[in-house]
């Protein structure tokens, strides 16, 4: 029986552990869905900005050609801040990115853990289910031959009984022939 209880807590203790790997795994999957919108968020914003960087570079500044209220005309000052913009939004990028690629490799590898843990428990259930069969059957054959002993044993009973009883008899003759033969 303590094997058995020892065998159960074993197993239920890799069914915890596969469970709390089961929640870390859904949990960086999670986050790494996350990470990943916002990766293509920060990535569409950046596309914009550099478009509108290109928009502006290819039309003409408007210094020395009409001045800076030219239609069609960007000043410095707002090229300055569409790059800085630009420079922003690739920086966020690429951030996002990194925090996108640690997400996802700590998905994997949690992932990982929970496939393993998961391959675990199947064996340790299996084992559990062997023992428990091995059990039985070893209690079978205990039982099997616990009942043969007892047969054996009332057999002797019987014969050591048959036993005193004809000792009994010989001891009474013994006894008799002892008395006639004094009498």
């Amino acid at each position: 029986k303590a094997e058995v209880a020892g065998e159960r807590a074993k197993l239920e203790a890799a069914q915890r552990d596969c469970a709390a790997a089961r929640e870390a795994k859904a949990a960086s999957e999670t986050k790494a869905e996350v990470l990943e919108v916002r990766n293509a968020s920060l990535a569409a914003s950046l596309a914009k900005a550099e478009e509108s960087v290109a928009l502006a570079l290819a039309r003409p500044s408007g210094e020395g050609a009409g001045g800076e209220g030219a239609p069609g005309s960007i000043s410095a000052a707002r090229e300055k801040e569409l790059l800085a913009a630009a420079m922003e939004a690739k920086d966020e990028l690429g951030v996002a990115q990194e925090a996108a690629a640690a997400a996802a490799a700590h998905a994997a590898h949690f992932k990982a853990i929970a496939e393993k843990n998961e391959e675990c428990l199947k064996d340790m259930e299996a084992a559990h289910k062997a023992f428990q069969e091995e059990f039985a059957k070893t209690s079978e054959r205990a039982a099997a031959e616990h009942a043969a002993l007892q047969a054996k044993c009332a057999t002797a009973e019987g014969h050591l009984a048959e036993a005193s009883a004809r000792l009994a008899a010989a001891e009474r003759e013994l006894a008799e022939a002892e008395t006639g033969a004094r009498g």
